[in-house]
């Protein structure tokens, strides 16, 4: 058993949440019950399933065990867990915690001490908790440790107005949270920033909720699970009027199609005007015939100050501007709208502009890379083609209809085109909406938490051999799409957890053929496997590697 804890420890205290396939193997071991139990709330934890991660830890409290590292540690998850819920008991496990600081083992004490700092600094001032004094040296010798701590020490200041005096903190805690890796602290660390800066300095806000999501979608496969990162994202990037809010939505009215309903419940209360507002900005590019609705002419009157002028400019006749903007018409071409936005300088603002205005504006801008794009393809050898359009496609085809590509024949097409000749391909993505759209995601505008992910499908795709690669990606594209997202989940997973981890793990002997036959690492192929909480998950992926 030892041979798994001490490890898994180790690990679970320097990497956090990026160690759960570690935790989900040592699940699947012959373990004590009370470690088990641990183990679970962790998971629980990890999960926002506060009270049922409460339960398995009072579980475990009840049980006899001799490890006093484990009973410490089951009561600094209880301290945090009873500050994230709420309750009362927390300052009596805080007090106890902090009177017995000196009995606690070593490794438990690094975690206690992460525990106690974030309690202090976050519980309200009238619970009256004593200030813990752990700023000693002895803590900067454990990275994670002292993550936390400068994030409690940051936010004291916070708590006291000095954010100046919070942002040097704030930001020694990300850099030495990325250095470790720390997912949680990476994000706690970006996005507290950010928040706290969004009135003062929104600009510097914005890249920092940007790199915050790039994190999120790089080291969490779930990330409904850090929401306040979206959600932070969001709230910026209408301050800023960032025309990438579109692209957040749509990522947001895909989380809400798939949430289970206690997720929906918890995040649909929490954000709930960041739900409502997403499912009004649904950009459907295929559109080219809109209503002339109230709104749209209303916004066109505050730009059309001489018809004259507009209709010299434009090109678009001035019996034809008086129609729309009297009402005389029930519809508006997209072409016509799109002349309008050229020479109107209209200032695009994704929340208030119509919606007609923001479909044609994206239009434009696509239209406008169409041809720098295909260059920059055409400049690219057949493999770095096909690496950049199947890692954009598996981490687009997970949130956006794609309804085109996503037929079985159409991605065995496209890799014969990037295999054989560049000038059917090019052709090929530039006569749809869809494969513009594509195209321009390939090169420009992509979204950070996706960019996170197409890098992880990209380092995957990579260190496959030509021969290896074209083998893998012709099966891929002969799998319909349920089976590909899960091949996707691997894959990502594959690359996440390509670090050392000092633990030997022994693949499934289902895995073993499919990692000899792309030549993959064992030790992230198992931490891959076991990244699904669920064995019925595992076994959808086991299903898959025959064909593989």
């Amino acid at each position: 058993m030892n041979r798994i804890i001490n490890p898994l420890l180790r690990m679970l205290l320097k990497h956090g949440s990026l160690s759960k396939p570690l935790l989900n193997y040592a699940l699947s071991e012959d373990l004590s019950q009370p470690w088990k139990y641990f183990l679970q709330g962790l998971r629980y934890k990890w999960e926002r399933r506060y009270q049922k991660s409460l339960t398995e830890i009072n579980k475990g409290l009840r049980e006899r065990f001799t490890s006093k590292t484990l009973k410490y540690l089951f009561l600094a998850e209880k301290l945090s867990l009873l500050r994230r819920v709420k309750d009362s008991q927390a300052k009596d496990i805080y007090l106890k915690l902090q009177s017995e600081y000196q009995k606690i083992p070593q490794l438990a004490r690094y975690d206690v001490a992460t525990v106690l700092i974030n309690a202090y600094a976050l519980s309200p001032e009238d619970l009256g908790l004593p200030k813990p004094r752990l700023y000693s040296r002895y803590y900067q010798l454990d990275k994670a440790t002292w993550v936390f701590i400068l994030l409690g020490r940051a936010r004291e200041e916070v708590k006291k107005n000095h954010l100046s005096e919070a942002l040097p903190l704030y930001l020694e805690a990300f850099k030495l949270a990325l250095s470790i890796p720390h997912p949680t602290g990476i994000l706690n660390s970006l996005n507290d920033l950010a928040w706290y800066l969004k009135e003062e300095d929104p600009a510097y806000a914005l890249s920092l909720t940007k790199q915050a999501s790039y994190h999120l979608g790089y080291y969490r496969e779930d990330i409904e699970s850090h929401p306040e990162v979206i959600h932070t994202l969001w709230e910026i990037q209408r301050i800023t009027q960032d025309l990438q809010l579109c692209d957040t939505c749509e990522i947001l009215n895909f989380l809400a199609k798939n949430l289970s309903i206690r997720q929906e419940k918890h995040l649909k209360e929490r954000y709930l005007e960041m739900f409502q507002t997403c499912q009004t900005l649904n950009l459907n590019l295929e559109t080219s015939f809109y209503e002339n609705s109230d709104d749209l002419r209303a916004t066109l009157r505050k730009y059309i100050l001489s018809l004259s002028q507009v209709s010299r400019v434009s090109g678009i006749s001035r019996s034809k501007l008086t129609n729309i903007l009297k009402g005389k018409v029930k519809h508006v071409r997209g072409r016509t709208l799109q002349k309008l936005i050229q020479h109107l300088n209209l200032k695009i603002d994704p929340l208030t502009t119509p919606l007609p205005l923001l479909q044609e504006a994206k239009k434009l801008k696509i239209e406008e890379r169409l041809k720098d794009n295909l260059l920059k393809l055409a400049s690219l050898s057949p493999s770095e083609r096909i690496i950049l359009f199947f890692s954009t496609y598996m981490v687009l085809s997970g949130i956006k209809d794609l309804s085109y590509l996503k037929r079985r024949d159409i991605l065995s097409k496209v890799l014969n085109l990037l295999l054989d000749n560049r000038k059917p391909f090019f052709n090929f993505l530039s006569s749809k909406w869809e494969t513009k759209e594509f195209l321009f995601s390939m090169f420009d505008t992509l979204h950070p938490l996706l960019e996170g992910r197409r890098d992880l499908a990209k380092s995957f795709l990579k260190r496959l051999s030509k021969k290896r690669l074209i083998s893998f990606l012709k099966t891929y594209a002969s799998l319909n799409e349920d089976s590909r997202q899960i091949l996707n989940t691997f894959i990502r997973n594959y690359s996440r957890y390509g670090r050392s981890w000092r633990i030997r793990l022994s693949s499934p002997e289902s895995l073993k053929s499919f990692i000899k036959t792309y030549n993959l690492s064992e030790t992230r192929s198992t931490l891959a496997y076991y990244a699904w909480d669920k064995e019925r998950e595992r076994k959808r992926f086991i299903s898959l590697l025959d064909i593989l």
